[in-house]
């Protein structure tokens, strides 16, 4: 990951490195400092078309398990994150599913979530 991280910071403007530091991250579990990578670059403006989308199922794959293990507050967190990442016309089957978790999380807490 280090190797990753140095070439932003050399260069943060190149695609390719930030691409790969966000996805490396992404994939080592590291989501929350993979999203503030991925923020900081479209921030800079600039485009991380790959890490965008393994960012974006590495959020889905957590919520889902998340919601596995009841844990419906976090799941719904994460889908919304990926949601917020995700483009506007291919939003619809996750916002479908977000009512999914905060439906049995309002079931679960009483009506509260």
């Amino acid at each position: 990951m280090h190797h990753f991280r140095r070439a932003v910071d050399l260069d943060p403007d190149d695609a390719r490195a930030g691409n790969n530091f966000v996805a490396g991250l992404a994939r080592a579990g590291r989501i929350d400092e993979a999203r503030q990578a991925f923020a900081r670059a479209a921030a800079r403006q600039v485009a991380l078309p790959l890490a965008r989308k393994i960012l974006v199922m590495t959020l889905l794959q957590v919520a889902q398990f998340q919601a596995g293990d009841g844990a419906l507050s976090i799941a719904s967190l994460r889908q919304r994150q990926a949601i917020e990442l995700t483009p506007p016309q291919l939003r619809k089957p996750l916002v479908e599913q977000l009512k999914i978790y905060e439906g049995d999380c309002e079931n679960e807490n009483g009506g509260k979530i």
